[in-house]
Protein backbone atom coordinates (compact mmCIF):
# COMPACT_ATOMS: atom_id res chain seq x y z
CA UNK A 1 0.00 0.00 0.00
CA UNK A 2 2.78 2.31 1.07
CA UNK A 3 4.50 1.60 -2.32
CA UNK A 4 1.05 2.27 -4.57
CA UNK A 5 0.55 5.96 -2.64
CA UNK A 6 4.29 6.59 -3.49
CA UNK A 7 3.56 5.86 -7.18
CA UNK A 8 0.62 7.65 -7.49
CA UNK A 9 1.59 10.74 -5.66
CA UNK A 10 4.83 10.97 -8.49
CA UNK A 11 2.22 10.76 -11.49
CA UNK A 12 0.57 13.53 -10.47
CA UNK A 13 3.15 15.61 -9.37
CA UNK A 14 4.80 14.75 -13.19
CA UNK A 15 1.32 15.79 -14.73
CA UNK A 16 1.13 18.75 -12.79
CA UNK A 17 4.45 20.21 -14.10
CA UNK A 18 3.59 18.47 -17.90
CA UNK A 19 0.21 21.00 -17.95
CA UNK A 20 2.63 24.11 -16.16
CA UNK A 21 5.04 23.52 -19.11
CA UNK A 22 2.45 23.65 -21.86
CA UNK A 23 0.89 26.26 -20.27
CA UNK A 24 4.09 28.64 -20.29
CA UNK A 25 4.43 27.51 -24.38
CA UNK A 26 1.07 28.63 -25.22
CA UNK A 27 1.35 31.79 -23.23
CA UNK A 28 4.70 32.80 -24.94
CA UNK A 29 3.60 31.63 -28.41
CA UNK A 30 0.79 34.10 -28.66
CA UNK A 31 2.90 37.42 -29.29
CA UNK A 32 4.71 35.56 -32.21
CA UNK A 33 1.93 34.32 -33.72
CA UNK A 34 -0.09 37.89 -33.49
CA UNK A 35 3.36 39.71 -35.05
CA UNK A 36 3.07 37.01 -38.10
CA UNK A 37 -0.21 37.97 -38.16
CA UNK A 38 0.77 41.84 -38.70
CA UNK A 39 2.70 40.72 -41.56
CA UNK A 40 -0.13 38.85 -43.35
CA UNK A 41 -2.48 41.89 -42.57
CA UNK A 42 0.16 44.11 -43.95
CA UNK A 43 0.37 42.00 -47.12
CA UNK A 44 -3.79 41.98 -47.40
CA UNK A 45 -3.62 45.97 -46.69
CA UNK A 46 -1.58 46.50 -49.21
CA UNK A 47 -3.79 44.68 -51.50
CA UNK A 48 -6.91 46.23 -50.52
CA UNK A 49 -5.20 50.01 -51.08
CA UNK A 50 -3.91 48.76 -54.48
CA UNK A 51 -7.26 47.92 -55.50
CA UNK A 52 -9.39 50.26 -54.07
CA UNK A 53 -6.84 53.34 -53.87
CA UNK A 54 -8.61 53.49 -50.12
CA UNK A 55 -5.82 55.68 -47.58
CA UNK A 56 -7.56 54.34 -44.46
CA UNK A 57 -6.15 50.70 -45.98
CA UNK A 58 -3.05 51.59 -46.83
CA UNK A 59 -2.54 53.75 -43.17
CA UNK A 60 -3.49 50.33 -41.32
CA UNK A 61 -1.14 48.28 -43.35
CA UNK A 62 1.37 50.68 -42.53
CA UNK A 63 0.83 50.27 -38.94
CA UNK A 64 0.65 46.80 -38.93
CA UNK A 65 4.03 46.44 -40.31
CA UNK A 66 5.75 48.91 -38.76
CA UNK A 67 4.35 46.90 -35.14
CA UNK A 68 5.84 43.95 -36.99
CA UNK A 69 9.21 45.60 -37.93
CA UNK A 70 9.49 46.16 -34.42
CA UNK A 71 9.44 43.07 -32.80
CA UNK A 72 11.56 40.34 -32.00
CA UNK A 73 9.94 37.51 -33.53
CA UNK A 74 9.44 39.16 -37.10
CA UNK A 75 12.17 41.99 -37.53
CA UNK A 76 14.70 39.79 -39.40
CA UNK A 77 11.72 38.33 -41.72
CA UNK A 78 12.62 39.50 -45.46
CA UNK A 79 8.60 39.62 -45.82
CA UNK A 80 7.98 41.77 -43.78
CA UNK A 81 10.77 44.59 -44.68
CA UNK A 82 9.58 43.48 -48.03
CA UNK A 83 5.52 44.12 -47.51
CA UNK A 84 6.51 47.30 -45.69
CA UNK A 85 8.43 48.80 -48.56
CA UNK A 86 5.38 48.10 -50.64
CA UNK A 87 3.66 50.01 -48.77
CA UNK A 88 5.44 53.22 -48.97
CA UNK A 89 6.39 52.43 -51.74
CA UNK A 90 2.48 52.96 -53.27
CA UNK A 91 2.16 55.68 -50.83
CA UNK A 92 5.39 57.36 -53.04
CA UNK A 93 4.29 56.10 -56.55
CA UNK A 94 0.30 55.73 -57.04
CA UNK A 95 -1.54 57.01 -54.04
CA UNK A 96 -3.72 59.24 -54.52
CA UNK A 97 -2.39 63.26 -53.33
CA UNK A 98 -3.85 64.18 -50.40
CA UNK A 99 -2.95 60.32 -48.81
CA UNK A 100 0.62 61.03 -50.39
CA UNK A 101 0.84 64.02 -48.80
CA UNK A 102 -0.33 62.65 -45.68
CA UNK A 103 2.76 60.27 -45.67
CA UNK A 104 5.34 62.54 -46.03
CA UNK A 105 8.50 60.20 -45.10
CA UNK A 106 7.19 57.46 -47.39
CA UNK A 107 10.45 57.80 -49.13
CA UNK A 108 13.25 57.62 -46.75
CA UNK A 109 10.85 54.62 -45.48
CA UNK A 110 10.60 52.64 -48.85
CA UNK A 111 14.24 52.97 -48.75
CA UNK A 112 14.53 51.79 -45.43
CA UNK A 113 12.55 48.78 -45.54
CA UNK A 114 13.95 47.48 -49.16
CA UNK A 115 17.02 47.85 -47.96
CA UNK A 116 16.15 45.65 -45.23
CA UNK A 117 14.56 43.26 -47.21
CA UNK A 118 17.80 42.49 -49.29
CA UNK A 119 20.03 42.57 -45.44
CA UNK A 120 18.14 40.06 -44.10
CA UNK A 121 16.90 37.82 -47.40
CA UNK A 122 20.84 37.77 -48.45
CA UNK A 123 20.92 33.70 -47.40
CA UNK A 124 23.41 32.67 -44.48
CA UNK A 125 25.76 35.95 -44.37
CA UNK A 126 25.69 36.78 -40.28
CA UNK A 127 27.84 40.22 -41.24
CA UNK A 128 25.31 41.33 -43.66
CA UNK A 129 22.26 40.51 -41.32
CA UNK A 130 23.98 42.32 -38.25
CA UNK A 131 24.95 45.21 -40.30
CA UNK A 132 23.75 48.72 -38.96
CA UNK A 133 23.15 50.58 -42.63
CA UNK A 134 22.65 54.10 -40.78
CA UNK A 135 26.21 54.02 -40.60
CA UNK A 136 29.00 54.00 -43.56
CA UNK A 137 30.77 51.13 -42.46
CA UNK A 138 27.15 48.88 -42.42
CA UNK A 139 26.43 50.24 -46.10
CA UNK A 140 29.66 49.60 -47.58
CA UNK A 141 28.95 45.74 -46.33
CA UNK A 142 25.76 45.65 -47.82
CA UNK A 143 26.89 46.95 -51.24
CA UNK A 144 29.63 44.52 -51.24
CA UNK A 145 27.65 41.46 -51.06
CA UNK A 146 25.05 42.82 -53.39
CA UNK A 147 28.13 43.60 -56.04
CA UNK A 148 29.43 39.86 -55.20
CA UNK A 149 28.21 37.79 -58.02
CA UNK A 150 28.42 34.28 -55.33
CA UNK A 151 26.12 35.75 -52.90
CA UNK A 152 22.81 34.00 -53.06
CA UNK A 153 19.08 35.17 -51.43
CA UNK A 154 16.27 33.43 -50.24
CA UNK A 155 14.37 34.93 -52.55
CA UNK A 156 15.49 35.68 -55.99
CA UNK A 157 12.25 37.44 -57.06
CA UNK A 158 11.48 39.77 -54.41
CA UNK A 159 15.64 40.14 -54.82
CA UNK A 160 14.73 41.34 -58.98
CA UNK A 161 11.84 43.26 -58.18
CA UNK A 162 13.54 45.98 -55.63
CA UNK A 163 16.49 46.16 -57.69
CA UNK A 164 15.72 46.02 -61.12
CA UNK A 165 11.95 48.20 -60.10
CA UNK A 166 11.78 49.87 -57.07
CA UNK A 167 15.68 51.37 -56.42
CA UNK A 168 15.50 52.98 -59.23
CA UNK A 169 12.47 55.52 -58.62
CA UNK A 170 13.14 55.63 -55.21
CA UNK A 171 17.27 57.04 -56.07
CA UNK A 172 15.90 59.54 -58.62
CA UNK A 173 12.99 60.81 -55.57
CA UNK A 174 16.57 61.56 -54.28
CA UNK A 175 17.40 63.24 -56.78
CA UNK A 176 14.28 65.48 -56.72
CA UNK A 177 14.33 66.38 -52.82
CA UNK A 178 18.25 67.39 -53.53
CA UNK A 179 17.20 69.76 -56.05
CA UNK A 180 14.63 71.31 -54.67
CA UNK A 181 16.75 71.85 -51.35
CA UNK A 182 19.40 73.49 -53.19
CA UNK A 183 16.82 75.22 -54.98
CA UNK A 184 15.94 76.38 -51.17
CA UNK A 185 19.51 77.81 -50.62
CA UNK A 186 19.72 74.58 -48.56
CA UNK A 187 22.90 72.61 -50.23
CA UNK A 188 23.88 70.55 -47.08
CA UNK A 189 20.76 68.92 -47.26
CA UNK A 190 20.88 68.82 -50.50
CA UNK A 191 24.59 66.91 -50.51
CA UNK A 192 22.88 64.47 -48.54
CA UNK A 193 19.67 63.98 -50.32
CA UNK A 194 21.90 63.53 -53.83
CA UNK A 195 24.79 61.27 -51.52
CA UNK A 196 21.86 58.72 -50.77
CA UNK A 197 20.85 58.45 -54.42
CA UNK A 198 24.68 57.94 -55.13
CA UNK A 199 24.61 55.35 -53.09
CA UNK A 200 21.57 53.15 -54.19
CA UNK A 201 23.06 53.86 -57.50
CA UNK A 202 25.84 51.88 -57.03
CA UNK A 203 23.64 49.50 -55.45
CA UNK A 204 22.50 48.45 -58.56
CA UNK A 205 25.93 48.23 -59.98
CA UNK A 206 25.75 51.90 -61.72
CA UNK A 207 27.13 55.24 -61.40
CA UNK A 208 25.24 58.25 -61.82
CA UNK A 209 27.77 60.78 -63.17
CA UNK A 210 24.73 63.46 -62.76
CA UNK A 211 24.11 62.68 -58.71
CA UNK A 212 28.01 63.08 -58.57
CA UNK A 213 28.11 66.35 -60.07
CA UNK A 214 25.26 67.68 -58.35
CA UNK A 215 26.62 66.44 -54.93
CA UNK A 216 30.16 68.14 -56.26
CA UNK A 217 28.15 71.58 -56.40
CA UNK A 218 25.88 71.05 -53.12
CA UNK A 219 29.07 69.97 -51.49
CA UNK A 220 31.25 73.34 -52.97
CA UNK A 221 28.49 75.74 -51.94
CA UNK A 222 27.89 74.57 -48.82
CA UNK A 223 32.06 75.21 -48.26
CA UNK A 224 32.71 71.51 -47.49
CA UNK A 225 35.79 71.79 -50.17
CA UNK A 226 37.27 68.61 -49.37
CA UNK A 227 34.38 66.82 -50.47
CA UNK A 228 34.03 68.52 -53.35
CA UNK A 229 36.88 68.32 -54.39
CA UNK A 230 36.84 64.02 -54.09
CA UNK A 231 33.92 64.28 -56.48
CA UNK A 232 35.28 66.68 -58.82
CA UNK A 233 38.12 64.59 -59.34
CA UNK A 234 35.60 61.97 -59.87
CA UNK A 235 34.25 63.41 -62.18
CA UNK A 236 37.21 63.77 -64.76
CA UNK A 237 38.22 60.38 -64.07
CA UNK A 238 35.09 59.30 -65.64
CA UNK A 239 35.46 61.85 -68.41
CA UNK A 240 31.82 63.69 -67.33
CA UNK A 241 31.48 67.24 -68.12
CA UNK A 242 34.68 67.01 -70.05
CA UNK A 243 36.93 70.30 -69.93
CA UNK A 244 33.97 72.25 -67.59
CA UNK A 245 35.56 70.13 -64.96
CA UNK A 246 38.51 71.45 -65.05
CA UNK A 247 37.69 74.76 -64.91
CA UNK A 248 35.39 73.98 -62.11
CA UNK A 249 38.11 71.70 -59.83
CA UNK A 250 40.51 74.59 -61.09
CA UNK A 251 37.99 77.12 -59.50
CA UNK A 252 37.62 75.29 -56.32
CA UNK A 253 41.42 75.27 -55.65
CA UNK A 254 41.56 79.09 -56.13
CA UNK A 255 38.64 78.76 -53.36
CA UNK A 256 40.54 76.52 -51.09
CA UNK A 257 43.82 78.93 -51.68
CA UNK A 258 45.62 76.59 -53.98
CA UNK A 259 46.69 78.74 -56.92
CA UNK A 260 49.55 75.64 -57.52
CA UNK A 261 47.07 73.21 -57.77
CA UNK A 262 44.85 75.25 -59.53
CA UNK A 263 47.63 76.14 -62.56
CA UNK A 264 47.76 72.18 -62.43
CA UNK A 265 44.33 71.26 -62.94
CA UNK A 266 44.64 73.65 -65.77
CA UNK A 267 47.03 71.98 -67.43
CA UNK A 268 45.86 68.76 -67.00
CA UNK A 269 42.55 69.86 -68.53
CA UNK A 270 44.66 71.71 -71.38
CA UNK A 271 46.31 68.23 -71.90
CA UNK A 272 43.19 66.34 -72.16
CA UNK A 273 41.63 69.23 -74.61
CA UNK A 274 44.42 71.04 -76.01
CA UNK A 275 41.54 72.62 -78.47
CA UNK A 276 39.19 73.62 -75.51
CA UNK A 277 38.68 77.94 -75.17
CA UNK A 278 37.64 77.83 -71.65
CA UNK A 279 41.01 76.31 -70.55
CA UNK A 280 42.83 78.32 -72.86
CA UNK A 281 41.96 81.65 -71.28
CA UNK A 282 41.79 79.77 -68.28
CA UNK A 283 45.41 79.16 -68.75
CA UNK A 284 45.92 82.62 -70.35
CA UNK A 285 44.87 84.14 -67.10
CA UNK A 286 47.20 82.61 -65.16
CA UNK A 287 50.14 83.55 -67.40
CA UNK A 288 48.94 87.57 -67.35
CA UNK A 289 48.81 87.35 -63.88
CA UNK A 290 52.56 85.97 -63.55
CA UNK A 291 53.57 88.30 -66.65
CA UNK A 292 54.64 85.10 -68.72
CA UNK A 293 54.11 86.91 -72.15
CA UNK A 294 55.37 84.69 -74.13
CA UNK A 295 53.36 82.15 -72.89
CA UNK A 296 49.96 84.04 -72.90
CA UNK A 297 50.88 85.25 -76.32
CA UNK A 298 50.97 81.32 -77.48
CA UNK A 299 47.65 80.85 -75.87
CA UNK A 300 45.81 83.75 -77.54
CA UNK A 301 46.95 82.62 -80.94
CA UNK A 302 45.64 79.42 -80.46
CA UNK A 303 42.35 80.86 -78.56
CA UNK A 304 41.64 83.58 -81.07
CA UNK A 305 41.71 81.15 -84.03
CA UNK A 306 39.16 78.75 -82.04
CA UNK A 307 36.91 81.88 -82.16
CA UNK A 308 38.26 85.13 -84.24
CA UNK A 309 35.35 86.91 -84.01
CA UNK A 310 35.89 87.43 -80.05
CA UNK A 311 36.72 90.87 -79.52
CA UNK A 312 38.18 90.39 -75.89
CA UNK A 313 40.68 87.77 -77.10
CA UNK A 314 42.00 90.01 -79.83
CA UNK A 315 42.11 93.24 -77.25
CA UNK A 316 43.49 90.88 -74.49
CA UNK A 317 46.50 89.63 -77.39
CA UNK A 318 47.00 93.45 -77.70
CA UNK A 319 47.52 94.69 -74.88
CA UNK A 320 50.48 92.13 -74.48
CA UNK A 321 51.54 93.33 -77.50
CA UNK A 322 51.60 96.58 -75.99
CA UNK A 323 53.19 96.15 -73.12
CA UNK A 324 55.95 94.04 -74.58
CA UNK A 325 56.22 97.42 -77.10
CA UNK A 326 55.05 96.23 -80.60
CA UNK A 327 53.21 99.15 -81.57
CA UNK A 328 52.38 97.98 -85.13
CA UNK A 329 51.09 94.81 -83.73
CA UNK A 330 49.13 96.31 -80.37
CA UNK A 331 47.62 99.06 -82.91
CA UNK A 332 46.14 96.16 -85.62
CA UNK A 333 44.80 94.32 -82.65
CA UNK A 334 43.07 97.26 -81.24
CA UNK A 335 41.63 98.32 -83.94
CA UNK A 336 40.41 94.76 -84.74
CA UNK A 337 38.56 94.43 -81.60
CA UNK A 338 37.07 97.82 -82.30
CA UNK A 339 35.69 96.91 -85.64
CA UNK A 340 34.49 93.27 -84.12
CA UNK A 341 32.88 95.46 -81.33
CA UNK A 342 32.47 99.02 -81.76
CA UNK A 343 31.89 100.51 -78.78
CA UNK A 344 34.53 98.91 -77.76
CA UNK A 345 35.56 101.64 -74.48
CA UNK A 346 38.95 99.93 -73.79
CA UNK A 347 40.43 98.84 -77.12
CA UNK A 348 39.38 102.67 -77.96
CA UNK A 349 41.20 103.91 -75.02
CA UNK A 350 44.24 101.92 -74.78
CA UNK A 351 44.97 102.77 -77.89
CA UNK A 352 44.74 106.26 -77.96
CA UNK A 353 46.86 106.01 -74.68
CA UNK A 354 49.15 103.89 -76.69
CA UNK A 355 50.40 106.95 -78.93
CA UNK A 356 49.39 109.02 -76.25
CA UNK A 357 52.18 107.80 -74.73
CA UNK A 358 54.97 107.70 -77.44
CA UNK A 359 53.94 111.06 -77.94
CA UNK A 360 55.36 111.75 -73.69
CA UNK A 361 57.93 110.23 -74.38
CA UNK A 362 59.37 112.31 -77.32
CA UNK A 363 58.79 115.29 -75.43
CA UNK A 364 60.42 114.18 -73.00
CA UNK A 365 63.53 113.27 -75.14
CA UNK A 366 62.89 116.83 -77.01
CA UNK A 367 63.28 118.54 -73.57
CA UNK A 368 66.35 116.71 -72.16
CA UNK A 369 68.20 117.68 -75.31
CA UNK A 370 70.72 120.96 -74.89
CA UNK A 371 69.80 123.76 -76.96
CA UNK A 372 73.02 122.82 -78.93
CA UNK A 373 71.08 119.64 -80.03
CA UNK A 374 68.07 121.62 -82.30
CA UNK A 375 67.99 119.07 -85.10
CA UNK A 376 67.50 116.26 -82.10
CA UNK A 377 65.17 118.45 -80.54
CA UNK A 378 63.01 118.73 -83.60
CA UNK A 379 62.97 115.53 -84.80
CA UNK A 380 61.68 114.42 -81.54
CA UNK A 381 59.41 117.23 -81.20
CA UNK A 382 57.86 116.42 -84.63
CA UNK A 383 57.26 112.40 -83.63
CA UNK A 384 55.67 113.43 -80.77
CA UNK A 385 53.05 115.48 -82.74
CA UNK A 386 52.82 112.43 -85.36
CA UNK A 387 51.94 110.58 -82.05
CA UNK A 388 49.62 112.76 -80.64
CA UNK A 389 47.91 112.67 -84.07
CA UNK A 390 47.52 109.16 -83.82
CA UNK A 391 46.52 109.51 -80.14
CA UNK A 392 43.46 112.14 -80.83
CA UNK A 393 41.49 109.99 -83.26
CA UNK A 394 40.66 106.87 -80.87
CA UNK A 395 40.56 108.90 -77.87
CA UNK A 396 38.06 110.69 -79.61
CA UNK A 397 36.22 107.46 -79.99
CA UNK A 398 36.66 106.44 -76.40
CA UNK A 399 35.22 109.61 -75.54
CA UNK A 400 32.00 109.04 -77.36
CA UNK A 401 31.40 105.93 -75.68
CA UNK A 402 31.86 106.77 -72.33
CA UNK A 403 31.67 110.78 -72.34
CA UNK A 404 32.25 110.65 -68.44
CA UNK A 405 35.64 109.09 -68.45
CA UNK A 406 37.94 111.38 -66.63
CA UNK A 407 41.40 109.79 -67.86
CA UNK A 408 40.38 110.29 -71.51
CA UNK A 409 38.86 114.03 -71.26
CA UNK A 410 42.40 115.03 -69.63
CA UNK A 411 44.45 113.38 -72.48
CA UNK A 412 42.27 115.02 -75.26
CA UNK A 413 42.92 118.29 -73.28
CA UNK A 414 46.62 118.00 -73.17
CA UNK A 415 46.47 117.21 -77.03
CA UNK A 416 44.27 120.19 -77.85
CA UNK A 417 46.88 122.45 -75.83
CA UNK A 418 49.48 120.79 -77.96
CA UNK A 419 48.13 121.58 -80.92
CA UNK A 420 46.72 124.94 -79.84
CA UNK A 421 43.19 124.35 -80.26
CA UNK A 422 41.87 126.43 -76.84
CA UNK A 423 38.36 126.28 -78.22
CA UNK A 424 38.38 122.31 -78.18
CA UNK A 425 40.86 122.54 -75.24
CA UNK A 426 38.13 124.95 -73.18
CA UNK A 427 35.39 122.17 -73.93
CA UNK A 428 37.23 119.23 -72.47
CA UNK A 429 38.68 121.91 -69.43
CA UNK A 430 34.38 122.30 -68.85
CA UNK A 431 33.71 118.98 -69.26
CA UNK A 432 36.25 117.51 -66.63
CA UNK A 433 34.79 120.25 -63.93
CA UNK A 434 31.31 119.45 -64.35
CA UNK A 435 32.61 115.72 -64.15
Amino acid sequence: MKINKTYNFRTTDMKTKTIALLGIALIGGIPTFAQKNKVTSAYNYERSFKRDKDCSELKKGIAAIEEAANNSSTNTWPKTFYYGGNLYYGALTFAPKECKESIPNALEKSMEFYLKMVKFNIAENAKVASANLTTEEGKAILKAAILNENTSYEDRDWQADVMRAKLPVISNGFINKGVEAFQKSDPKTALTHFETSIYLSELMGNVDTLAIYNSALAAENSQQYDKALVLYNKLTELNYGEAKMYTYKAALCRKMGDTIMAVATIQDGRKAYPDDKGLIIEELDYYLQTGKSDEALANLDLAISKDPENALLVFARGTIHDKKGSLALAAADYNKALELKPDYFDAAYNLGAMYFNQAANYNNKANEYSYKEATKIKEATKKAEEFFTKAKGPLKTAHEIDPSDKGTIDSLMKIYINEGDNENYKIMKAKLIAE
